[in-house]
């Protein structure tokens, strides 16, 4: 009887281990899930999470997370060189906007309508091209560094009122953002309309996700640079 025992003990024994073994081997094996899969559960969980939050949590970076929905929500916009000052300069003629900038040391929000730069105020072309992308004074009166910025995208999507909020979003190279305008009026959605579809082919039609940003792989996210924004309220 007590053999009968030590061998049901080992036999017990031996079955425990190799099913500790192969939940060991399919968990080493099991994929992580691509980083838009991953994105869609964080969203399913908690819903009003902002995407700059989610990046962090998912150790991506926020242009990674929003080049997801290329192809359905967001279009890559041009990076050629000053693409993004002129995509900007454009962006000013789009009406009633809200004008976001956010980093690590707070929040910059304002609503209004731009005031543009004259050219002719302006002898040397680099230096308005450097500036001119700002809001110059008025209700929003902002100054750019663009030296940092070198993504844009164009976003679609359901706003939380139900309705389609539409916004030029810009990044540096290492996908933290820059700055964001979200248009406010419904003149402003043709001219969104006309920057979409200039910038996009000025791409020549290329969409995939910008080099150096598809990360999917679990690495931590690249720590944010410390952009230079100057506002006054």
């Amino acid at each position: 009887m007590k053999a009968q025992k030590i061998y049901a003990l080992l036999l017990l024994g031996g079955a425990i281990a190799l099913a500790a073994g192969t939940v060991g081997a399919s968990g080493a094996a099991a994929p992580a899930g691509s980083l838009s899969e991953r994105w869609a559960a964080l969203r399913a969980e908690q819903p009003k999470l902002q995407i700059r939050d989610a990046a962090r949590t998912l150790g991506a970076s926020e242009a990674e997370l929003l080049a997801t929905g290329i192809g359905k929500t967001v279009t890559r916009l041009s990076d050629a060189e000053h693409a993004v000052n002129d995509i900007m300069m454009r962006a000013l003629d789009l009406g009633t906007v809200l004008a976001l900038t956010r980093n690590e040391n707070g929040v910059l929000e304002r609503t209004g309508i731009a005031t543009k730069a004259k050219p002719e105020s302006f002898t040397d072309k680099e230096r308005f091209r450097a500036v001119a992308g700002g809001y110059l004074g008025g209700e929003i009166d902002l100054r750019f560094h663009f030296a940092h910025w070198k993504h844009a995208f164009a976003v679609m999507q359901p706003g939380r009122d139900g309705a389609t909020s539409r916004s030029l979003q810009f990044f540096d190279a290492h996908g933290n953002a820059a700055h964001k305008v979200y248009v406010k009026s419904e003149a402003g959605v043709a001219v969104f309309d006309k920057i979409v579809a200039r910038a996009g082919r000025q791409r020549g039609g290329r969409e995939g996700i910008p080099a150096g940003l598809e990360r999917d792989d679990g690495r931590a996210p690249v720590q944010p640079h410390r952009q230079r924004v100057q506002a006054h309220a």
